[in-house]
Formats: structure tokens, C-alpha cells, sequence
């Protein structure tokens, strides 16, 4: 109560701050001479005789807003600078303050730019940001969806549960400024559900500003402006065919409705996916002083009906001021998922499906008001019921097991935010805000068997509470040099544990010349486990195989410092590095108890990294562009308690991946791309290298209304990893059977020349009981 009432208190004050009506309120926008957003522009108000009044800096999509008080004048000079463009002045009328619209016109010899296709820049560095121009990037390109518009980004890639950015421990989404940390198969289905059309710019942030409530590398995805004028209703329809093992198809669409002061979005998407999977195991297992070879092979179907809803709608109270709704639902049925498992242990099946089916609910309400104050509150509901039914007949005891298992999950989080920013000087900002999280996670697994003793079937109902302060700070000394800083502080509180921590942001960009740009950050974040993981839970996967939950494991902390160095405008040179003390991964470990392998995720004392990024474009001929990304890096992990063992391993990693796009014709593009690791470390294992193709073809037909796309990803079924465990006792060798291979038919038709729709992401990250 006590955290409540110093937010409401905060919140109350930023009201009371800006209560009065004695102020001008300025804004506008700022645009390129091609309508794109000048983001980190500095605006001067002056009076007529060149008197300061106040000043303020453009945001992501190019949106200043001023307040100063009025005088006795009618009239007002505004400057516009920034270093990549001319300077603009203007006068403003008092009475038309709130209808300023700027378009600057390029340097001849401006901040240079990323440069993919002749003089046409697809990115552009601005206050410690990289900036992309996502329709430029995707020009020609296979891309559907934002998912793979976001793959086209530069150390951008999917590590299989993740994704991630060179150089970064972690990465947030985000859309429109709206927070989002979706991570796994819920991250690709938003984002797939996304039309790459409806991006304008991708914004790479290694250090994001505190008032977005993330922490870290974040990419901030903008969508196209659909309001102000009465466009009726506009839409896209698409509809996917990917065949890997099986078949899967998807049906989605996207509909808006503007008008003058309002605006409604639509989004759907249905997904009907079977997949297969497979896993084969040659151990030598240890224990009660004997050895034991175990072989095992397990094969896998999993079948699932994905439904996606999304609902926006936004309200203009004022020219400045804004009222969003959100509202998504994401429903999971007809999930069943069979295994088969047979070995030198026994024969086993495990069938599971869901007893109801998997809902996730969530509602945001927002307030953008003109003076820098946004509020904000958002409520999620998540309920997953499964059953399990496991049966194994084991060879070394002559027996027979039967077990059902039934695990339920509800949470229930509610988060309110409020965030002030504050012009000081002619280049000074200042942000501070709050943001409070209140979750309750009631989860349960029963156990019913004849056959097994020694089961306590669990019943949890844990509360988590996090509040945060933050204060921060944006300066532009010069044109050529900007930085920025903040800390955040937070209190959290999970089931019998409180932890307070300090989050420190920092960074720099100087441009030493027309052809040279210095980028450093300095970051620090918090990763929490899953909720399932801290009940302690137990499923068996096979005869072998079994994970358990881990009521102590706890958060880790992580530290990231980079230094980003671009030359000519075109090549990234990138060092980085990143701490991460009591880092946690699930591993497998072989029992001394007994023969059974056990997943389990454990606190590492730290794991570090040190890397160098580099990316280089291409031109080889004039229709064909390619992009290299290299990538060398040193991972340290230490763990001194890893169940009965300690380690201390190092491993140099390298990565390259080069894409390339030949232009065949005004309407038909060929993709063609490649990418290789070589062999890294997880835990006491080591995994193999791994390598491999891709390609697409994207045809443009129906006068740009519609496209038609085919893609063959992994096209010889290479990107499947081989573990081998070789330390103390423990000795394991693990086959993971690919069902990467897929090709993928996609038709997309636009209604009306479709103007694009805005999406919220969720945070489902640690929702879920699944293994």
C-alpha cells in the first residue's frame, strides 16, 4: 500500500505541475523533403528579435510539443536544426501554434547514411538510434509480415526461442512506443500477424530510454499515420501454405476505418499448424557405481489451432491529445500432442492435449496529453489447463507404468504507468515517470497413478509486486554530439523474496565527420524465470528423460556495454560486451540416483561475452544487392553448484550470413541467402556447426495490389544441432531430427491501396506449464 500511495502521490503532482491553462501549447512535426520522420531535431522558440524562449527535441515519428508561457506578441520565430539537414526558420502565430508542419531539406554533405541501393539511404543514426527505413529495406524483398521484415535487420536473427541482436543479451519489441517483451512461438505469432506494409521505420535502440519501461536493446517498430481524413474502410487479406513434415496454413486479415478524429483497427489471424519433432539420445549413464548404455529415440507430433483477435481504437480529444484502447485475445484449441519413445529402458507414449482451450486476454487504456504527460493502465489474463497421460513399460524391472498428470495455470497481472518529459534549455530533456505491476500466478499439477508413489501434487498461489522509479536525461551539446542517461530503481517482491535493484543507462553519439559516427551505450537489465519453473513441478517426457521446476531458481542480472563505429556511412563496425551474473538455461544432467536424465533450469554464477559485429554492403552488379554480417565472440560461463558439479568453460564462436537479392524484373525478385556458425557451448555440452540455405521468389502482380511469394528456408535441412556431453561423469550425445526444411506459399491482396494497422505485443515470456 505503502508503493501505491507514493505512485498516486507522483501521479498526483505531475497533474498539479500542469493543471494551469496559462500556457501556449506548441507542436507539430517534422518530415524529410520525402514525408519520412526527422526524429532528435532540435526545436528554438525565439521571439522575433532573436530572444530565447524555450526549445524541445522531435521524438521517434518526428512529433515535437512545446509550452511557454505567452507575452504580449502575436508572432514567434521557430528554429529547426539538425546535423543531417539545412536549417529551417519559420514564424508561428500563437493562434496556429498547434499546426506546425516542417519539412527539411538534406545537407549536400550531411551525417552520412547506411546506403543499400545507390544514393537511396535505407538508415539513418539520430540520438543514439538507428533508424530504418522498412519500406526501402523490404523493397524486393521476400517479406510478408513483420516477423521476416525484422530478420532483414542487420544481427537481427531467430535463435529458436528467441530473438536476438549482435552484441545484446536481451531484446524488446516494441510497437508505436507500447511495451512488449513476446518472446517464442507467441512473439512469431503476433508479429506474423503483423503486414510488413503497415511498417515505416525500425528503430534499434542498444539503449533504450526509460520511459518505453524496457531495458536494454529494444527495436521500436512505427506504423504508417492512418488518420486525419475519412478513408472508409481499407484492408489486406493474406493466406499462407508452408509444408515442412506436414502441412500448415494460415488465413489472416487486416481491416481500418478512419475518420477526422478517430481511427479503428482490425486484426485476425488463424493458424492450423502440425508439426513434428524428434529427438535421439546415446548416453552413457552413471550411477549407483555401475555404468548403464541407454539409447533412446523419441518422435513427436504436435497439432494446434491458433486464433488471433486485435481491436484498437484511438481518439483525438485535442490536436495534442490522445485516447487509445487496445484490446487482444489470443485463444489456442484443439492443441494434442503425441510421443513416442522407445530405447534399451523401455517402450513409452505420452499423449497431451488441452482441457480447455489456452486463453490469453489483455486490455490497455492510454492518454497522451499535450505537455509531455502520458498515463497509462493494462490488465492480462492467461489460463492454460492440460492433461497428460504417460505410459511406460520398463525393460530393466519388468513393469508397467500409468500415469495421468493434469497441470493448471492462471495469472492474472495488472500494470499502471505514468511518464513525464520536460524541455529545459534550447537542447535539454528531462524524463521521469513510474510504472507499478501487480501479478498473481495460481498454478496446480495432480498427479493420479496405481503405479508411482512419491508425487506431491502442487497447489501454488504466489504474488509478484514490482514498482519502479525512473529519472533520465536526453542532451544535444551540438549538432554533432548527442547523449543521454538515466537510472531506474525498483522494488521487487516475489513469493517470499524482496530485491531492490538500480538499472543505470547511458548513451553517446558523435559524429567526428561527414563520413564518421561514434555510437557507445552502457546497459543493465533483470531476467525473470518463468512462473511454472518456480513451482517445482515434475513431467516425464520418456522412459529417460524429465523435467523438474526449480523453487529457488531466481532472477539474474545483466550488464551490457557497446561501441559502434560507422565509416562512409556504410560499414557497422560494433565491439561488445555483456555480464550476466546468475544467468540461468535449462540443461540436461544425468541422475547418480538412478537412470534418468533431468531438465532443469539452474543459476550459473555468471556468464560473460566479448564480440565484434560487422556488417558490409554489397554491390556486385547493378540488379544485385548483398549485405555480410560477420560476427566473432568469446562466451565464459562459470557454475559452481551445477546439481553435484563445478565448470569453467570458455569457447570462441564465429557467425557469418550473407543475403542476397537479384532484381529480375520491374515485378519479380530472387532472394538468395546463406548462413554458418561454427561450433559453440551450452552448459558442459558442446554443440556442432551449422550451416544454412536459404532462398525466395516474390512476384508483384495485379498492378501492385497483390503479391504472390514462395520461400524455401533451411533447403537442405542442415540447421539441426548435435550435442555432446563429455565431463566428469557425465557422457551424453543428443540428435535433434530436423523438420527445419520448409517451403512456404504466400498471397497477399490489398483493398482500396490498404493503409496499415498498429498492434500491441504482450508480454507472455513466463505464462505457460508446458515442458
Amino acid at each position: 500500500m505503502r508503493t501505491i500511495f507514493t505512485l498516486l502521490t507522483l501521479l498526483a503532482a505531475l497533474l498539479i505541475t500542469h493543471g494551469t491553462s496559462a500556457q501556449m501549447h506548441l507542436g507539430g512535426r517534422v518530415t524529410d523533403s520525402d514525408g519520412r520522420p526527422v526524429a532528435q531535431a532540435a526545436i528554438i522558440l525565439q521571439t522575433t528579435d532573436s530572444i530565447y524562449v524555450t526549445s524541445a527535441i522531435t521524438d521517434s515519428i518526428g512529433a515535437f510539443h512545446i509550452d511557454a508561457t505567452p507575452n504580449e506578441r502575436d508572432t514567434y520565430r521557430l528554429i529547426v536544426q539538425h546535423v543531417a539537414y539545412e536549417t529551417h526558420e519559420q514564424t508561428v502565430h500563437r493562434d496556429q501554434a498547434n499546426e506546425i508542419a516542417v519539412r527539411l531539406t538534406e545537407r549536400a554533405q550531411a551525417m552520412p547514411e547506411i546506403v543499400v541501393r545507390g544514393e537511396r539511404p535505407i538508415a539513418r543514426l539520430s540520438g543514439g538510434r538507428i533508424i530504418y527505413d522498412l519500406p526501402r529495406l523490404i523493397a524486393g524483398r521476400v517479406a510478408a509480415n513483420a516477423y521476416e521484415a525484422l530478420l532483414l535487420l542487420p544481427g537481427v536473427r531467430d535463435e529458436g526461442d528467441a530473438l536476438t541482436l549482435a552484441g545484446a543479451p536481451s531484446l524488446a519489441i516494441l510497437i508505436d512506443g507500447r511495451k512488449t517483451s513476446v518472446s517464442g512461438e507467441a512473439l512469431r505469432t503476433v508479429l506474423r500477424g503483423i503486414p510488413a506494409r503497415d511498417i515505416r521505420s525500425a528503430e534499434v535502440m542498444y539503449s533504450a530510454p526509460p520511459q518505453y519501461h524496457v531495458r536494454g536493446a529494444a527495436i521500436l517498430l512505427v506504423t504508417r499515420d492512418a488518420t486525419g481524413k475519412d478513408g472508409g474502410w481499407q484492408g489486406q487479406i493474406n493466406a499462407d501454405y508452408a509444408q515442412r513434415h506436414y502441412a500448415n496454413y494460415t488465413l489472416g486479415a487486416a481491416l481500418v476505418r478512419t475518420a477526422p478524429r478517430w481511427m479503428l483497427r482490425l486484426n485476425a489471424s488463424s493458424e492450423a499448424s502440425h508439426t513434428r519433432s524428434g529427438l535421439d539420445i546415446d548416453a552413457d549413464h552413471f550411477y549407483h557405481n555401475r555404468h548403464q548404455a541407454v539409447t533412446q529415440q523419441d518422435r513427436t507430433t504436435h497439432r494446434a489451432q491458433t486464433h488471433l483477435i486485435r481491436m484498437e481504437t484511438d481518439l483525438q480529444l485535442s490536436k495534442q491529445s490522445h485516447l487509445g484502447l487496445v484490446y487482444t485475445t489470443r485463444l489456442v484449441t484443439g492443441r494434442r500432442s503425441e510421443r513416442i519413445g522407445e530405447g534399451s529402458l523401455g517402450l513409452s507414449r505420452s499423449y497431451t492435449s488441452n482441457e480447455r482451450p489456452t486463453q490469453l486476454h489483455n486490455a490497455l487504456l492510454d492518454l497522451s496529453t499535450g505537455f509531455g504527460l502520458k498515463l497509462g493502465a493494462e490488465y492480462t489474463r492467461y489460463e492454460e489447463h492440460l492433461q497428460q497421460y504417460f505410459t511406460y513399460e520398463n525393460t530393466l524391472s519388468h513393469t508397467s507404468t500409468d500415469l495421468t498428470t493434469r497441470n493448471a495455470q492462471q495469472i492474472d497481472r495488472l500494470r499502471v504507468f505514468a511518464d513525464q518529459s520536460h524541455p529545459i534549455g534550447k537542447a535539454l530533456k528531462v524524463n521521469y515517470g513510474a510504472e507499478y505491476l501487480y501479478a498473481t500466478d495460481h498454478s496446480a499439477q495432480r498427479y493420479a497413478s496405481d503405479d508411482v508413489a512419491g508425487l506431491p501434487d502442487i497447489d501454488n498461489r504466489l504474488t509478484e509486486r514490482t514498482a519502479r522509479l525512473y529519472l533520465g536525461t536526453e542532451f544535444a551539446l551540438t549538432s554533432n554530439f548527442s547523449l543521454s542517461a538515466s537510472l531506474t530503481g525498483e522494488d521487487y517482491r516475489f513469493a517470499n523474496t524482496r530485491d531492490r535493484t538500480l538499472f543505470p543507462e547511458f548513451s553517446l553519439t558523435w559524429a567526428l565527420s561527414p563520413g564518421q559516427i561514434l555510437q557507445a551505450s552502457l546497459t543493465s537489465d533483470k531476467v525473470y524465470p518463468a512462473y511454472w519453473e518456480s513451482h517445482g513441478g515434475k513431467t516425464f517426457l520418456n522412459a529417460y528423460a524429465e523435467v523438474h521446476g526449480n523453487p529457488l531458481l531466481r532472477p539474474y542480472r545483466s550488464y551490457a556495454s557497446r561501441l559502434s563505429y560507422i565509416i562512409s556511412g556504410k560499414f557497422i563496425f560494433t565491439l561488445y560486451a555483456t555480464r550476466m551474473p546468475g544467468y540461468s538455461v535449462q540443461l540436461p544432467y544425468q541422475s547418480p540416483s538412478s537412470p534418468a536424465l533431468i531438465y532443469q533450469s539452474t543459476n550459473f554464477d555468471y556468464k560473460r561475452t566479448l564480440g565484434i559485429n560487422l556488417v558490409v554492403p554489397i554491390h556486385p552488379l547493378p540488379n544485385v544487392q548483398s549485405r555480410l554480417v560477420l560476427n566473432a565472440s568469446t562466451d565464459h560461463v562459470r557454475h559452481s553448484h551445477f546439481h553435484d558439479l563445478t565448470f569453467d568453460r570458455h569457447r570462441m564462436l564465429f557467425y557469418a550470413r550473407l543475403d542476397n537479392t537479384f532484381h529480375l524484373g520491374h515485378h519479380l525478385t530472387l532472394e538468395l541467402n546463406a548462413s554458418t556458425i561454427t561450433p559453440s557451448m551450452q552448459g558442459i555440452a558442446d554443440i556442432n556447426g551449422l550451416w544454412r540455405i536459404d532462398t525466395g521468389l516474390k512476384w508483384t502482380v495485379a498492378r501492385g495490389a497483390a503479391d504472390l511469394q514462395l520461400k524455401a528456408d533451411d533447403v537442405f535441412a542442415t540447421w539441426s544441432p548435435r550435442l555432446h556431453t563429455d565431463y566428469a561423469k557425465q557422457q551424453l550425445r543428443m540428435y535433434v531430427v530436423p523438420d527445419t526444411r520448409a517451403v512456404t506459399l504466400t498471397f497477399i491482396y490489398r483493398l482500396r491501396g490498404y493503409k496499415p494497422s498498429k498492434a500491441p505485443h504482450l508480454d507472455t515470456s513466463r505464462f505457460g506449464t508446458s515442458e
